[in-house]
């Protein structure tokens, strides 16, 4: 959120005071990001932390009321995912075998975890012997660099179980 805000709403409304920022500052400046080429859902995301950061600003009476609360939020939709085929899943672990990521390829397949939760696996999370694998971290961007945290929600920690093929591999 704090990348969201330092690229894209401070550049368009931070040189106003904070009382003078009003709904139809925010409105034009979604208006513009969306024309630069933002997404909807990019910018929902957004306007969720701007708000956030002007309700702030009203429990802390910097601000009487909070502009973005009297703006038109973007319409997301949600786009279905995209999924490998059969065939393709066969293609993709025929191209990968002996390569350096082999592995994780295979244990992405085989487990469907987020990209970050697969990066933040470590060797105490693989249990080899019964075929199960832990997600309980995240590797996830941040200010200073790569950080490994929690999941991106709690329901995400679970256990998965492996095949003995991916065990193998």
């Amino acid at each position: 959120y704090e990348s969201l805000m330092r690229l894209h709403i401070l550049p368009l409304i931070g040189d106003r005071k904070l009382s003078k920022v009003g709904a139809k500052d925010v409105q034009e400046a979604y208006a513009s990001l969306l024309k630069s080429g933002m997404t909807p859902s990019t910018l929902d995301n957004t306007h969720r932390a701007l708000h956030a950061c002007l309700e702030r600003a009203v429990q802390w009476e910097l601000v009487q009321r909070n502009p973005s609360d009297h703006v038109d939020r973007p319409r997301v939709t949600r786009r279905n995912k995209t999924v490998l085929s059969e065939v393709e899943v066969k293609l993709l672990l025929q191209a990968s075998k002996g390569v350096r990521l082999e592995a994780l390829f295979s244990v992405a397949l085989a487990t469907g975890a987020r990209s970050g939760e697969l990066l933040a696996l470590r060797w105490s999370d693989i249990d080899l012997r019964d075929g199960v694998i832990s997600i309980s971290h995240s590797l996830k961007k941040s200010t200073v660099g790569f950080q490994v945290g929690e999941t991106k929600t709690a329901g995400s920690k679970r256990k998965i179980d492996i095949g003995p093929k991916t065990v193998q591999v």
